[in-house]
């Protein structure tokens, strides 16, 4: 059975790693966070580190939680981390571009919009995380940044490819456009939720999709 515990852990520790940041994140916080003491988390997690990685792991694969996961929670659980997040990455980014090179006529602006959306959804905790903690995650630091320069790259080649194909209003600066479509769709999938200057947990992620794909289709779309 799932520890209840775990997931209220995971839910606190990562809105503390996105706002205040992995190294004056305490261990004191998290319990503040969660109601839960500082000795009850030592029975849970050896370090601060593990409960960084567990969440991590959390995020990218989202069976983990809910398995049965021995305790306490330890470093060594996640040797392999960095490895997994990488390969991740390359299979978000071989799936997303697989329909550049093709004539397949189904695969659309809006669809493409959807597709961002999802994946900044699923991931974005994640992606926050890593942002905001660059120098204290190393290498998948690193992964991290070449995974975004590949995905807003192919994001910009849609774009042009849409434009060729008369999907899409013709644009001074496709690549200005590109990266606004982007942001626009960050904000709403993962900033809005957890570092916006106001924060909206109420909004659920389906209407925040209805909201940006509306829009950003009535800008772009002939």
């Amino acid at each position: 059975m799932v520890d209840i515990r775990l997931k209220m852990i995971f839910e606190e520790a990562s809105k503390l790693f996105i706002n205040k940041g992995y190294a004056r994140t305490q261990i004191s916080y998290i319990a503040n966070a969660t109601g839960i003491s500082v000795g009850a988390i030592y029975t849970l997690f050896v370090s601060k580190k593990a409960i960084f990685d567990f969440v991590l792991k959390s995020i990218m694969n989202s069976d983990y939680l809910e398995s049965d996961i021995q305790l306490p929670v330890k470093e060594s659980d996640f040797n392999t981390l960095e490895d997994d997040v990488l390969e991740l990455s390359k299979a978000i980014n071989r799936d997303f571009e697989k329909h550049l090179g093709d004539n397949d006529d189904s695969y659309d602006f809006e669809q493409m919009l959807s597709d961002v959306f999802d994946v900044l959804a699923k991931y974005g905790v994640g992606f926050l995380i890593l942002q905001k903690n660059g120098t204290d995650c190393g290498m998948l630091y690193t992964n991290y940044v070449n995974f975004r320069k590949h995905f807003c790259e192919d994001v910009k080649k849609y774009v042009f490819k849409f434009i060729e194909e008369g999907k899409f209003r013709k644009l001074e600066c496709p690549e200005h456009h590109a990266r606004l479509i982007i942001e626009t769709i960050s904000w709403w999938s993962m900033h809005v939720r957890y570092d916006a200057f106001e924060t909206n947990t109420t909004i659920s992620q389906e209407m925040a999709k209805k909201v940006v794909l509306d829009a950003l289709l009535h800008a772009y779309t002939i």
